[in-house]
């Protein structure tokens, strides 16, 4: 198995027998739609000794783990695999033996609890975060898309990558150092997943990240992403870069 780590899920397929591989395929593919969907929630880490393992990137380190597979006489397909939380009640870990179906059941429940996690504040802090998510995702929301599945052509992945790679550069730039480190380090994610992601996928975690920077000060925010740049960002979102001239002109 390879090691992994952030939000790629890396997978060696000659590491399963071809039983298991037909097995775990939708499984696998569930995991990779949540990394991208909810990456700011979890990352997948070292799968050494492991078929898969996830884990919450919060303090509280929550687990979900695939530890081995088994094949039967007949054929059939098991799994043995562990998730922490267990339920809303407790941080208990549970572990089971199941089958691929089960395993996907497990890690929506486990996401679910980790999304219930994230919406629940006990600070203002936080609040004022969600609030600021939803204001930016407001803007940067796509009608014609309800289902989620329009993706970005070659075009708009190159300028999506030349701006963020230029935002990483501004905030390593300002006077809020300290205050952006791990900011950085989203822009850095974001900017090599987003070759995967769906519009409304990166729409989130962009949504996500200029809420951080308000967080930190309105100056952050106007310094590293203005009018000017935000109509650049929905111009190739909504559209294309047509017209838009040279990329790197227009962003600095």
């Amino acid at each position: 198995m390879s090691k992994n780590s952030n939000n790629t899920l890396n997978i060696n397929k000659h590491d399963f027998p071809l039983l298991v591989l037909e097995d775990i395929k939708p499984f696998i593919k569930r995991v990779i739609y949540h990394l991208r969907e909810n990456g700011h929630l979890f990352e997948a880490v070292s799968t050494e000794g492991y078929i898969v393992r996830l884990k919450s990137k919060e303090k509280w380190e929550y687990q979900f783990k695939v530890m081995r597979s088994d094949i039967s006489q007949d054929d059939e397909v098991s799994y043995v695999f562990s998730m922490n939380p267990e339920n809303e009640r407790g941080d208990t870990i549970h572990s089971e033996m199941t089958d691929g179906k089960g395993l996907i059941i497990g890690i929506d429940r486990w996401i679910d609890i980790l999304k219930l996690y994230d919406s629940l504040s006990l600070d203002d802090h936080d609040e004022l975060l969600l609030q600021y998510e939803q204001e930016f995702y407001q803007e940067f929301d796509f009608v014609e898309d309800p289902n989620g599945t329009i993706g970005f052509n070659p075009a708009q992945l190159d300028f999506l990558y030349s701006f963020l790679t230029i935002l990483e550069n501004d905030l390593k730039s300002t006077d809020f150092k300290d205050e952006t480190i791990s900011i950085v380090a989203d822009t850095l994610e974001l900017r090599d997943n987003i070759q995967g992601m769906t519009k409304k996928q990166f729409a989130k975690r962009f949504s996500i990240l200029l809420a951080k920077m308000k967080k930190v000060g309105m100056k952050l925010l106007y310094d590293t992403f203005d009018v000017a740049k935000k109509e650049l960002i929905k111009k190739v979102l909504y559209g294309g870069i047509e017209g838009i001239g040279d990329i790197t002109q227009q962003l600095l």
